[in-house]
């Protein structure tokens, strides 16, 4: 019980540290998204699969061969990509691939449902596969990157902070937008209209958060004071660039 309260008054501390930082505000409002737009995926999918399914035994097998996919996705893209896109093609990049797919994904989920249902159960499950895949491996070693300019004690604050109070917020949020499909006002699958909205905005965070990841490095480079300590993958391009001008200057 001490240490949940002392986790969460640092977490407490860290939404103060987030609100006094542009950078920390950017991750932040990155993750609230990825959250929300996660749990409006899940819904979409669980709707199709529903009406792609009869019985309660096909359900049962989909989603076992789904996890089983999943999983093996997860870690294909880790072992064969994640490196690869951080050290060419840098953390903007990174950043917009998840959003990007999952928007691929909800388009084809929106055609196969209105103009194919046959693949409807295919295009459930590979907008799923994808954002599972992703989220899990590249997503996640891109989220620790963004934290790379962040003084330790205030990167450890503001991480406290997004799993306790940003991931709740995100769920709440979706809960409130998912209330058309609660009340049948809407299907779970149109429910990709507002993901599509989302991830929008989604992108819109991401071109700004790159700015401000460059800007926040060349800050702590001019003062000398990048912090290391924590295992961070400094092959990322647009760190690796910032140093090499950094050391050119």
């Amino acid at each position: 019980d001490s240490d949940e309260r002392h986790r969460l008054e640092e977490a407490r501390g860290g939404f103060r540290t987030i609100l006094h930082s542009r950078h920390l505000t950017l991750v932040a409002a990155i993750m609230l998204l990825t959250v929300i737009v996660a749990q409006i995926v899940d819904v979409q999918f669980n709707g199709a699969v529903e009406l792609a399914t009869t019985t309660l035994g096909e359900r049962t097998t989909f989603f076992g061969n789904f996890y089983s996919i999943m999983g093996i996705a997860s870690l294909v893209f880790q072992l064969a990509f994640t490196s690869r896109i951080h050290s060419r093609l840098g953390i903007g990049f990174a950043t917009r691939v998840l959003p990007v797919s999952m928007m691929g994904g909800t388009i084809v989920l929106l055609i196969a449902a209105g103009f194919a249902p046959s693949l409807l159960l295919i295009a459930a499950l590979s907008l799923k596969v994808s954002e599972g895949g992703i989220r899990y491996s590249l997503d996640q070693a891109t989220r620790e990157l963004l934290f790379l300019p962040v003084p330790s004690r205030a990167r450890t604050k503001a991480k406290a902070a997004i799993d306790i109070f940003v991931q709740r917020l995100g769920k709440g949020a979706a809960a409130f937008l998912l209330l058309p499909v609660f009340f049948e006002w809407i299907s779970p699958i149109q429910a990709g209209w507002l993901t599509l909205g989302l991830i929008v905005v989604w992108l819109g965070v991401t071109v700004a958060m790159r700015r401000q990841y460059v800007r926040s490095f060349r800050d702590r480079l001019r003062a000398a004071s990048v912090d290391t300590s924590s295992p961070i993958d400094l092959s990322e391009a647009t760190s690796l660039e910032l140093l090499i001008q950094a050391l050119d200057s």
